[in-house]
């Protein structure tokens, strides 16, 4: 747009590029963080138990990891517009498409390969495009800009069970779909490939790590440190988001007053990723995340007890706020232990283990209910993966950049 042209070159258009990237992962996270809003009314119409139902899920974000390294290979060389662009376009076609799916193998084709391709990357594509800008406020900015998947919970969730009550599953996802092309499509010409501010970052982060071959870096035990984290941390997220709403449903909370509570998980993440993500660039990343990890394993704990809803509020508030601190930390420590050169790749891989562990999540509860109808078992093992989560982020070797 002509009107920002003459900013583009400025270090405070990196202010931009995370206003942009937060408008995005409202919409795309958010349509993420709200098939569990779709759960039963998918379920009922195609007659399938949550396993099946949550295999559509997994599948997405299975065929996610694949397009996280493509995607973070992509944004190195061609930068993040045309990325954008496209991950707009398959994601708003995927609703539109699984709006008028006829039958439960069609949801793979129509939902999970689709939006693989237009929301995989959005994680990878959106922090290494703004730690390029930012030294100093790095966790800042990026829990500003990952600010948008809370705030997708809180809009996207309660708009899609207002629609599915007035309307039904297939025209909410219709209107979603649309939305999603009308808010992306045009954010993304406000993108630029990385210059001004960036190339000063760049140059001040002259780590060795950087000019180090690959191969070398993937034998650092951080990564293998941080890649564990992603894979468990998705594992206990996506429990969580897919199966929080029919859990909640099953023991006689409607199905309006489920979606407020991932309103509330979604606000309390907003908070946790601004104010968390500040108190990193002062302090210590690692430690931030280790608290932030430890906030949503006692959180778990209340989880397993919640049979009101005001225990379920209790729940969202504890687990959000940790949650919505581990992003921004995790990837800022990413970009201080390997340098900025070729994070879109490094961040590519390690969200694979997101992926992985999003993958799993979901099915794995799915398949425990079947057998136990029950959650609990499910909800126990988070609470035990993100101790040891705690645990292995706290064995990191934190390295800080030098100010520049």
């Amino acid at each position: 747009m002509p009107i920002f042209s003459r900013y583009r070159e400025r270090p405070e258009y990196g202010w931009v590029i995370v206003g942009v990237f937060l408008m995005a992962s409202l919409i795309i996270i958010g349509i993420r963080l709200s098939f569990g809003v779709f759960f039963k009314s998918i379920a009922a119409e195609f007659g399938l138990n949550r396993a099946a139902t949550s295999a559509v899920f997994s599948v997405y974000m299975a065929l996610g990891c694949v397009f996280a390294i493509l995607g973070g290979w992509l944004l190195d060389r061609y930068g993040p517009r045309r990325l954008l662009f496209m991950m707009g376009i398959c994601t708003g076609l995927a609703l539109l498409l699984t709006s008028q799916a006829g039958a439960y193998w069609q949801l793979f084709l129509t939902f999970s390969l689709p939006m693989a391709v237009g929301g995989g990357a959005i994680f990878t594509v959106s922090t290494s495009t703004i730690s390029r800008w930012f030294e100093r406020r790095r966790s800042l900015a990026l829990g500003v800009s990952l600010s948008g998947a809370g705030l997708g919970a809180v809009v996207i969730s309660p708009l899609s069970a207002y629609l599915i009550s007035a309307l039904d599953w297939r025209w909410a996802y219709a209107i979603i779909g649309i939305i999603a092309l009308l808010v992306v499509l045009p954010l993304s010409r406000l993108l630029t490939v990385q210059r001004g501010k960036a190339e000063a970052v760049l140059a001040a982060s002259g780590s060795e790590d950087q000019d180090r071959p690959l191969v070398e870096l993937l034998r650092n035990r951080n990564f293998y440190l941080i890649f564990s984290d992603f894979f468990l941390f998705g594992i206990c997220l996506f429990v969580i988001y897919t199966h929080l709403v029919p859990h909640a449903t099953d023991i006689g909370v409607t199905e309006e007053q489920a979606a407020t509570i991932m309103s509330v998980l979604g606000f309390a993440s907003v908070v946790g990723r601004v104010l968390l993500g500040y108190v990193a660039d002062r302090f210590s990343r690692r430690l931030t995340a280790v608290f932030c990890l430890l906030i949503q394993a006692v959180s778990l704990v209340g989880l397993i007890w919640a049979q009101s809803l005001w225990a379920f509020y209790l729940f969202a508030l504890g687990f959000g706020l940790g949650l919505g601190g581990i992003g921004p930390t995790t990837a800022a420590l990413a970009g201080d232990i390997f340098g900025l050169r070729r994070i879109g790749f490094i961040l590519g891989i390690l969200d694979v283990g997101f992926g992985i562990g999003s993958a799993a999540g979901p099915i794995f509860a799915g398949f425990i209910f079947d057998v136990t109808h029950s959650y609990q078992t499910a909800f126990v093992v988070c609470v035990i993966l993100s101790f040891a989560n705690a645990l292995l982020i706290g064995l990191i070797r934190e390295h800080r950049e030098q100010p520049g």
